[in-house]
């Protein structure tokens, strides 16, 4: 069973027209098209901040050195 939740939202001029356009595009209620939109940005924030993981590199990319995880370990058990 589904439940809706009837609310009032304040969207600029530019982003509501955008929005409705791209509801007639797809066939479908604007309400329905906001409730999409939402539905994928919630998704991706999860799925992509669970994920995350950033490293700063430095240099040349073309003078990258890849390394194995035990590649790695044994460099730093050796102290370089």
């Amino acid at each position: 069973m589904l439940i809706f939740m009837r609310t009032t939202l304040e969207i600029q001029d530019e982003v509501f027209r955008q929005a409705k356009s791209r509801a007639a595009e797809a066939g479908c209620s604007l309400g329905e098209f906001v409730t999409f939109a939402l539905r994928e940005a919630l998704t991706h924030r999860e799925t992509s901040s669970a994920n995350k993981f950033s490293m700063p590199v430095f240099g040349d990319p073309a003078q990258r050195i890849e390394r194995s995880l035990e590649q790695l370990s044994e460099l730093r058990d050796e102290g370089r």
